[in-house]
């Protein structure tokens, strides 16, 4: 087990989203990996997208930062 975290800017809100709330994510298409993200929900007419942490914080997630620069060509399954 390794322990990680996150370092950000800033914080603009924390809120409470129910499962129930929670809906599988769009098809984005431009870029957007979608194995990073597990779901969107709606609050107050805007989106809010959820990210899967265990996949961007995977070792391997971070082995593609480190080593390779890149998460897009790093990971298994980023070319399907």
């Amino acid at each position: 087990r390794q322990d990680i975290g996150i370092i950000v800017d800033a914080v603009n809100e924390v809120v409470d989203i129910r499962q129930i709330e929670i809906e599988p994510p769009p098809s984005f298409g431009a870029g957007i990996r979608l194995d990073f993200i597990s779901g969107m929900a709606k609050r107050n007419g805007s989106f809010i997208i959820l990210l899967n942490v265990n996949r961007v914080l995977s070792m391997e997630a971070m082995a593609a930062l480190e080593f390779k620069g890149d998460f897009n060509s790093a990971l298994p399954g980023a070319n399907a």
